[in-house]
Formats: C-alpha cells, structure tokens, sequence
C-alpha cells in the first residue's frame, strides 16, 4: 500500500528541512535498517513551492501503513530519534488532502524487467 502525506514547513525552515532530506542521500545505511524495521519498501520526499509555504510531500509504500507507522514513532534508533527531531521542528503538521482517484492492478509485473 502507498501512503502519502502532506506536510506545512515552517517559515524559516525549509532550507534546514532541504539540508536534512538532502543528508538522507549521503545516510543510507542508517536509513535503510529504520525503514526494514518499519517495513518499508519505498519512500520518497517532496518539496513543492507554495504562494504562502512550501510542502513536503511524503510518500511510503509498506504491507501495513499504519503499522509502519507505529514503530517509527515508538523507535528509539539514533537516526529516527534525530529525524523525529527534525520534522517536528522544521513542520507545523499535515496539510488536509482529499484523495480523489485511486486505481489498484493486481499482477503487473513491476521494474525494468
């Protein structure tokens, strides 16, 4: 299942929040054991420039979204202490989105096969 949300950054912050997500790149070996352990197979991160302030988009794809979670919040590893840091000083929430569309097909094959 994919789960996108929508996050409101704070004014001031979207250069620390950009540095951070940029970091992401260069920390992948903290990042990958955080998102095996949430059972995470896919995320990805937007910023989208607004008239008033931009968002970030995040996007996950895991069996169990709301499992993953509840262990993102619950962990104590180093890298997702720092990271829930880093979202609760650099955001200000989630931003209400309504899905509109959604299509689901079942036993297309996926990749550069």
């Amino acid at each position: 299942m994919i789960h996108v949300s929508f996050w409101k950054v704070r004014p001031g912050q979207e250069e620390r929040l950009r540095a951070w997500l940029m970091e992401l790149n260069r920390r992948e070996d903290e990042v990958r054991p955080t998102l095996v352990q949430e059972g995470v197979a896919h995320e990805m991160a937007f910023l989208v420039s607004c008239s008033d302030e931009p968002i970030m988009v995040l996007a996950s794809e895991a069996e169990d979204v709301e499992e993953a979670l509840r262990i993102s919040a619950a962990s104590t590893l180093p890298f997702d202490v720092e990271a829930r840091q880093v979202m609760e000083e650099a955001t200000s929430g989630q931003v209400a989105a309504e899905l509109m569309w959604q299509c689901l097909v079942v036993g297309v094959p996926q990749g550069g096969d």
